[in-house]
Formats: structure tokens, C-alpha cells, sequence
């Protein structure tokens, strides 16, 4: 074949089975592109895949939130019951020194009736 010029292509046969610098150079860079191409889809694939998984990160983030909020609230509540129940605690314990009191004073009271019940009484 001489220099410059182009090579025949047989009746029938395909593109590929003209090897000329031009096709080869055509098949190398059909063959990157398609090696790029595989490579973006390999990357679109990860990065759906990664945005799949930061949603799912994010509903599970989004849920523990509501309980954390949930547990908050019930905190409070319960640690407004407990400041409660030993306000109650502690008005019953007042009244109860108040009534041991009144007993003290109502059994010195009847030992004096009696004592003065004995001197009248000799």
C-alpha cells in the first residue's frame, strides 16, 4: 500500500476490519471514552448510593431526635411530680411535728390532772 493513501475496504466485511493509524486511533478512544463512561456510571452509582445512605442517616437522625425530645419532655415531668410529691413530703412532716407536739403537750397536761387530782385528793 502506498503512502497517503486509503486502504480498500472489502465488500462485506466491517468498519473494524479496516486497521488503519486513523481507526486504531478511533478504537483507542472509543475504548477511553467507554472506559470513562464506565468509570462516571461507577461514580454516579456510588454517589446514589451514598445519597441513599445519608437519607437513610438522616430519618434515623431526625428519629432519635424525637425520642431524645420525647425523653427530655418526660424528664421534666417526671422531676416536676418528684419536686411535688416532696413538697406534699415535707407539709406532712410539719404536721406531724405539730402533732406530736399537741400529744406531748396533751400528755403533760393529764399527768399535771392527775398529780393535782392526788394532792387535792390528800
Amino acid at each position: 500500500m502506498e503512502r497517503g493513501s486509503q486502504p480498500r475496504i472489502k465488500p462485506g466485511a466491517s468498519y473494524e476490519a479496516a486497521e488503519t493509524p486513523r481507526h486504531v486511533a478511533l478504537t483507542i478512544q472509543e475504548q477511553q471514552r467507554q472506559q470513562h463512561e464506565d468509570a462516571l456510571d461507577d461514580i454516579l452509582a456510588g454517589a446514589q448510593h451514598s445519597r441513599n445512605v445519608a437519607s437513610g442517616i438522616h430519618t434515623e437522625v431526625q428519629s432519635q431526635n424525637n425520642m431524645i425530645d420525647d425523653i427530655g419532655r418526660n424528664v421534666t415531668r417526671a422531676t416536676l411530680e418528684v419536686e411535688r410529691e416532696a413538697n406534699k413530703a415535707a407539709a406532712i412532716n410539719k404536721q406531724r411535728a405539730k402533732l406530736c407536739t399537741l400529744y406531748v403537750a396533751i400528755a403533760l397536761l393529764v399527768t399535771c390532772l392527775i398529780v393535782l387530782s392526788q394532792v387535792k385528793l390528800k
